[in-house]
């Protein structure tokens, strides 16, 4: 029998092996990608459809809401009308904690933490 375990970056149910890859994939995800974060122009911004039920009829496509991809746990992070409601955002971190240039990332609230200690132990 395989052994699952619930991890603690995406709360997702894998087995021990998967959890120990998934650790070390995760372990550096932006500082090891920080000149693709640096470089793009500009953060997307990705829209959800909703669904046609009959797919007899063709109806142009109904937005159904926008919403960013955290860069670390590649959750949805609706964009909402009052900014304090969202569960994430787009959060700029200055070149005093980056060591290099001034970054802007998109964040969620559980993401912020892990990703400061990211920065914070990188060795000059």
């Amino acid at each position: 029998m395989i052994e699952k375990k619930i991890c603690e970056y995406t709360g997702k149910t894998v087995s021990v092996y998967e959890k120990v890859r998934e650790e070390r994939i995760v372990e550096k995800r932006i500082v090891n990608n920080y000149t693709f974060y640096r470089d793009r122009s500009k953060i997307e911004k990705h829209t959800k459809y909703k669904e046609n039920k009959n797919r007899w009829q063709q109806k142009p496509k109904e937005k159904e809401y926008l919403y960013y991809i955290c860069d670390y746990c590649k959750d949805e992070i609706k964009i909402l009308d009052k900014k304090y409601e969202m569960s994430g955002g787009i959060v700029e971190f200055p070149r005093t904690l980056t060591k290099k240039d001034s970054i802007k990332l998109v964040l969620c609230n559980k993401c912020l933490k892990p990703v400061l200690g990211e920065f914070e132990n990188i060795k000059i």
